[in-house]
């Protein structure tokens, strides 16, 4: 399968960094790298691509009181490539996604039970973070990919989203696209925002608010973000 590196509309530049789950050859036996996928906090995730923003700053979680969307997180669901923490009353929390993952065997067994759900894998992914280890705690780097690819894809920007002042539609997309694990608005000013799913992520739709709609239909407020030019968009 191909590897989406960016994609070109007229309204923004979308950077993909990773896309469906492509690997490299087969780990060496020998290499003390161990690969594999974490469940990473929004707020671990989207910290080392928010480091050269001037507004650099921790990703919440996405609380949601709708039953049952916040947990489609299987291949090809509502939020696929997320995880989540249920509430008794059959609400939930979004807490992040799960990711490809490299780390020294050293590291790993450092972190003991608090692994982030480490999974092995036997094969190196193509696309991954690198976590590393820093006052005791697991610190995730930006998205490392292999083989990058560039590709067009067609956009559309609309200003009638009830969820937002702005929305933005891919299409003509190729089928291998994959799994959407995050999406970053670059502004003119170095201002970043990293996008959530449920909250701003739907499908192939994001929606979010320059300000002048501060509050949904369903009565959430927004975060306002001005003059965007960018969006880096995450993939694996």
């Amino acid at each position: 399968m191909k590897k989406i590196k960016s994609i070109a509309c007229f309204v923004a530049c979308v950077t993909a960094l990773s896309s469906v789950m492509t690997y490299a050859p087969s780990a060496n036996a020998e290499s003390e790298m161990v690969y594999g996928t974490m469940n990473i906090p929004y707020s671990d995730f989207y910290r080392a691509e928010l480091e050269e923003s001037v507004n650099k700053y921790d990703v919440d979680a996405v609380s949601s009181a709708t039953t049952g969307k916040w947990a489609k997180n299987g291949e090809d669901e509502l939020v696929a490539g997320t995880y989540n923490q249920p509430n008794e009353d059959g609400s939930g929390k979004i807490l992040g996604v799960t990711y490809n993952v490299a780390i020294d065997k050293e590291t790993l067994d450092a972190l003991g039970e608090n692994n982030y759900g480490f999974a092995q894998s036997t094969e190196i992914p193509a696309v991954y973070k690198t976590v590393t280890l820093e006052d005791g705690k697991a610190v995730f780097s930006a998205v490392n990919d292999q083989t990058p690819e560039q590709i067009t894809l067609s956009a559309t920007l609309g200003t009638t989203s009830a969820w937002g002042d702005y929305i933005l539609k891919i299409s003509d997309k190729p089928e291998n696209m994959g799994t959407v694990y995050g999406f970053i608005l670059k502004t003119e000013s170095n201002e970043n925002y990293a996008m959530r799913h449920l909250e701003n992520i739907w499908r192939d739709e994001i929606a979010w608010s320059s300000g002048f709609k501060k509050q949904e239909a369903k009565g959430k407020h927004h975060q306002a973000l001005l003059q965007v030019t960018a969006v880096q968009l995450y993939r694996q």
